[in-house]
């Protein structure tokens, strides 16, 4: 269950896959309420650009990507929101300014000490004189499998230099799987085509659900349950995009519309809960 205060808490039926429950009015902080064997991801409504959290239950946040500069005031307040005070590692998936604008203020504010990165922003941080030489820089190349917890696994499936391109990688939690998707175009498609991803159950979608993020072939390759898009002002998500994603009976979650967004995985089940954007301050 997932707690949140004014003296409140909400309680979530069991199931597969739960139907989505709102939080609609203020709140003061929430409690995702972790026990063994439960991670949560939190996709972060942001005016602009993409960040998502990752919480561990021994305490452990993962931060993936820190959204647009102009939406710095925004993190804050939805990481305060989540009781995060420190965070272990930054990934970066591409070299974006919704994706990295907030970059040093994440370093600076919550004592990250590791960043890994997209192939190409490593080439322009490993140099750059400004970036703190106390934080570890890297960046995994495609292949790449590690395991960020007990029973959490990350395995880079692209890593590309193209402009349209970035690292896109799939975290396995016991029976769900979580694709992020920064890359879009036929090198990365077809790259993704080639991996066993039948078993991916959420996908963040690439370039905030434009008209190039997912083709057919590669949605009906995938079929997830779930599909998150965040929001950029100069780009709309594109009505095809929409459509595909109906007729393939995909969930289609919007940061701009639906308000942050918090999955909370169990050993079997996932469940869903949205803050409405009306309730973010």
């Amino acid at each position: 269950m997932l707690f949140f205060q004014k003296c409140a808490s909400l309680f979530f039926l069991t199931s597969l896959v739960l139907n989505s429950a709102v939080i609609t009015s203020n709140v003061e902080s929430i409690d995702v309420n972790l026990r063994d064997q439960e991670i949560a991801f939190t996709f972060f409504s942001l005016s602009n650009g993409e960040a998502t959290l990752l919480q561990h239950p021994n305490g452990e946040n993962i931060l993936i990507n820190t959204g647009s500069n102009s939406s710095e005031k925004e993190l804050d307040h939805w990481l305060k929101l989540y009781g995060v005070k420190n965070i272990s590692t930054i990934l970066v998936t591409k070299d974006d300014p919704g994706f990295v604008g907030n970059l040093q203020h994440v370093i600076n504010q919550y004592k990250a000490r590791q960043v890994i990165v997209s192939n190409r922003l490593y080439e322009q941080l490993k140099g750059n004189p400004s970036f703190p030489k106390d934080v570890a820089i890297q960046w995994w190349d495609e292949g790449t499998k590690l395991e960020l917890n007990p029973e959490v696994d990350l395995e880079v499936l692209y890593n590309g230099m193209g402009p349209n391109e970035g690292m896109d990688f799939v975290i396995t939690f016991i029976s769900h799987k979580f694709l992020f998707m920064s890359s879009f175009g036929s090198n990365s498609e077809e790259n993704l085509l080639k991996k066993d991803l039948k078993d991916v159950n959420i996908v963040k979608m690439a370039d905030y659900g434009g008209p190039q993020s997912m083709t057919k072939r590669l949605a009906k390759h995938l079929d997830p349950q779930v599909a998150i898009l965040f929001n950029l002002d100069t780009i709309t998500p594109s009505e095809y995009i929409f459509e595909l994603l109906e007729e393939m009976w995909i969930d289609v979650y919007l940061t701009k519309e639906h308000g942050t967004i918090t999955i909370k995985c169990t050993d079997e089940t996932y469940e869903i809960i949205h803050i409405d954007p009306k309730g973010k301050q």
